[in-house]
Order: C-alpha cells, then sequence, then structure tokens
C-alpha cells in the first residue's frame, strides 16, 4: 500500500509518497481501505517541532528522538472496511 511517510521532523518537504506492508490486524481491529485522509494542523506542528522554550525536546521524548516513531501521520480519514478481526 502507499503512505505518506515523514522519515525527518522538518518543512512538508521532509514527507515521501513510499510502498508500506499491509498493516496485521489484531482480533479487535479492523482494517480501513483510505480513500481520503486530512493532516490537521497538529500534525504539521509535530512534524515541524512547532513549539515555544523546551516544548520540542518534550515533543520528541514522546514521539521519537531523531525522527516521528510512527513516520505516517492523519488520524482523520474516510474508506471502505477491508478486513474485520475475530473479536468486532
Amino acid at each position: 500500500m502507499k503512505a505518506a511517510v515523514t522519515t525527518q521532523y522538518g518543512a512538508p518537504e521532509v514527507i515521501q509518497i513510499q510502498d508500506v506492508p499491509k498493516p496485521e490486524i489484531k482480533p479487535n481491529e479492523v482494517l480501513i481501505k483510505v480513500k481520503a485522509a486530512a493532516v490537521n494542523s497538529g500534525d504539521v506542528r509535530i512534524r515541524g517541532l512547532r513549539a515555544g522554550g523546551i516544548t520540542p525536546y518534550i515533543m520528541k521524548l514522546i514521539f521519537g528522538w531523531n525522527r516521528p516513531g510512527n513516520g505516517i501521520q492523519g488520524l482523520m480519514f474516510s474508506g471502505v472496511i477491508e478486513e474485520v478481526g475475530a473479536e468486532v
């Protein structure tokens, strides 16, 4: 599957379209084939470490020191359920 992946902190130019493996679902999860996704202002602030004072260091402790731990951004999306876990 294709995904917009952030491999480092920085400007929008750090986002790359890459092929990533299809996620394996757990028994209590569903897999959704995303048709549309949005990146909100929070994603932009995290990717760019846009904050004052020591906040960027705290953000790095939470999201990953050298690069974002989960490079795929965007939690708002729409799509079609593709697979359902056994406990759903």
